[in-house]
Order: C-alpha cells, then sequence, then structure tokens
C-alpha cells in the first residue's frame, strides 16, 4: 500500500497545470497560437469500487497541429490508456483523432489490450462463487470525409476478440473445461 501511496504522490506532484477550456479573443496567428502548436497534458486516473477494488493509471495525451499553414482544422489528438488494479486486472488503449486538409477529413485510430478479473455465483452443482478472466484485444478504425457544412460521411471497421475463462476447478472436486471463446 505505501508503494501505491507514493507513486500517487508522485503522479499528482508532476503534474502542470491544465486549462480545460481556453477562449482567445484577437486575430489568428498570435505567438499565443503558435505556442499551442503542441500540448502535452499528463492525466492521473485513481479509483477504487468494489469490484475491480483500486484502480491506478495515468492518460497521457498529445495535442498537436498536423499541419502549420492549416489555420481551420482542430488540433489532432493522440493518447495512451494504461490502468492496473488491485484484483490483477488492467487496461492498455491507444487512439488517435486526426484533423486533416482544413477539417475536410478526419481519421480516428484505437486499438487496445484488457484483462479483467471477476466472479459470478453459479448455483448447481458449485452453490457458490466462480472466480473468471476476460481477456480482449480490439482496433477501430475510422474516416469521415465532410460533405456539406458540419455534415460527415464515411466509414468505419471495428476488429474485437474476446476470451473468458472460468476457475471452476478449485470448487469441484473433478476438473471440468470451460472455455467461451
Amino acid at each position: 500500500m505505501k508503494i501505491l501511496l507514493l507513486i500517487s504522490f508522485i503522479l499528482f506532484s508532476f503534474c502542470s497545470e491544465i486549462d480545460a477550456q481556453s477562449i482567445s479573443f484577437g486575430s489568428g496567428g498570435s505567438k499565443e497560437d503558435s505556442a499551442k502548436d503542441f500540448q502535452f497534458l499528463p492525466i492521473p486516473y485513481i479509483n477504487y469500487d468494489r469490484s475491480l477494488q483500486f484502480q491506478f493509471g495515468a492518460l497521457p495525451m498529445a495535442m498537436y497541429t498536423l499541419n502549420k499553414k492549416d489555420t481551420i482544422s482542430p488540433q489532432s489528438i493522440s493518447g495512451i490508456i494504461g490502468i492496473w488494479t488491485t484484483n490483477k486486472s488492467w487496461f492498455l488503449i491507444g487512439f488517435s483523432q486526426f484533423y486533416l486538409k482544413e477539417d475536410r477529413w478526419r481519421v480516428v485510430l484505437a486499438g487496445g489490450l484488457v484483462s479483467v478479473n471477476f466472479q459470478t455465483y453459479v448455483d448447481l452443482p458449485i452453490n457458490g462463487f466462480v472466480d473468471y478472466n476476460t481477456a480482449a484485444d480490439f482496433v477501430y478504425l475510422e474516416a469521415k470525409r465532410r460533405i456539406f457544412k458540419d455534415v460527415y460521411l464515411g466509414l468505419n471497421y471495428t476488429y474485437s476478440s474476446f476470451n473468458t475463462r472460468f476457475a471452476v476447478n478449485r470448487r469441484l472436486k473433478r476438473p471440468i473445461s470451460m472455455e467461451l471463446v
């Protein structure tokens, strides 16, 4: 527990002040605008719930301008989410959203690996709680083209794979193999 408190203290100590929103009055192309061509946002994550228990992680993100000559597109964003829990579950997800060609094109990429430990109650023949693990991986791709003012049309693709394993052998005298794919 001491190591978790130390890591939490370090994360909160080294995080810089982050402005969630900023309002700019005046013309574009100022020194302030050029200084915002790249922003790094380290966001710590700490949570507790009864299912996953203590959760500790980070969400480092970068906001950046892909083309300095493009003054219309919003900043693109990329980041990684990493979370570990005291019940030995973990999540690792990467993502990016790109704004291209004066915001005529938008591209989203995401992918990740997840391993969640949980339990469920099983009546007969076990009459008790059974631990299980669900491992998953996924990839998400999306490309959209502006066809009218704020209307975009595009395609997306999602791949996902789940594997669930139950730990029933510890609860029964005879082994039973249960695997859902």
